[in-house]
């Protein structure tokens, strides 16, 4: 039994930590709570300003696609209303006979080239600069260039 008793002791009673040492632990935990406090609330306006500009981002690509969407139907009404037009113009021309005129004039011409030397001649000696101005000897009067001249023409 001494034996035993011997072995094994009484515990002792606890033992004294020094205040200083919880002030210090103390002091520690106080600095690590406010730099975590720091550090979240750093996140949290880093994620509101990430959230902020994925909205305001979002906000310009929508309106971009609009703009795209729009601009492409625009483009299309456009084609359509210049393919429009130009049917128009092409059917009042036939109505009016102008291009029958027109056809028959530019034959004349040809024919008054043929007869009278080729272009390339008639432009080398500073002659008329194309059909705008054709010379007196190819028999244009003013009623016959006002119809060769489109912005006389009377559509």
């Amino acid at each position: 039994m001494s034996t035993f008793a011997s072995s094994t002791r009484a515990p002792a009673p606890a033992e004294v930590v020094p205040l200083g040492y919880y002030l210090l632990l103390s002091e520690k935990l106080g600095r690590m709570n406010v730099d975590f406090s720091q550090t979240l609330a750093g996140y949290s306006d880093t994620l509101r300003r990430l959230h902020d500009q994925q909205s305001e981002t979002s906000f310009w690509r929508e309106r971009y696609n609009r703009l795209y969407d729009d601009y492409a139907n625009l483009d299309e009404r456009f084609q359509d209303a210049a393919g429009r037009n130009l049917g128009m113009s092409v059917d009042i021309a036939k109505k009016d006979g102008i291009i029958e005129a027109l056809e028959k004039k530019i034959c004349g011409l040809e024919t008054s080239l043929r007869t009278h030397g080729s272009l390339e001649a008639v432009s080398a000696s500073g002659g008329w600069p194309g059909w705008l101005s054709a010379p007196a000897s190819m028999g244009a009067d003013d009623e016959d260039f006002e119809v060769l001249n489109p912005l006389n023409a009377s559509v």
